[in-house]
């Protein structure tokens, strides 16, 4: 099971949604990297769009922090098992009622994940 956080604005009709995708890395829902420092990018974002009107989702990766228990044995890891869970979010995130429409972002490596996903 993968962990993650939706933060929703102050809406009354249904808000776009944004699945933010970490970049390269053991990445958290919030942007911290053990190799990259703890500068909580992925939430700082979250939080400028929800000001904006702009609901988002940010998750663990697999392996880490909250999703630690579903990391895959390390020769099972690959570009694939990401993209797969990007898929599975934005399926579910598609057919919520509470969001006109998904959008995918993500900075380096989420990038990547995100298009081959879209």
């Amino acid at each position: 099971v993968l962990r993650g956080s939706l933060l929703l604005p102050r809406s009354a009709v249904p808000p776009p949604v944004v699945l933010l995708v970490a970049g390269s890395g053991p990445t958290d829902r919030d942007g911290n990297n053990p190799f990259g420092g703890n500068n909580r990018y992925l939430l700082r974002l979250a939080e400028a769009l929800a000001e904006r009107g702009i609901a988002s989702v940010r998750y663990d990766k697999r392996g880490v922090a909250r999703s630690l228990a579903a990391a895959p044995r390390e020769e099972d890891l690959s570009v694939g098992v990401y993209v797969d869970d990007v898929v599975a979010w934005s399926e579910r995130l598609a057919r919520d009622p509470r969001f006109s429409r998904l959008i995918l972002v993500g900075p380096s490596e989420g990038a990547l994940i995100a298009r081959l996903a879209a």
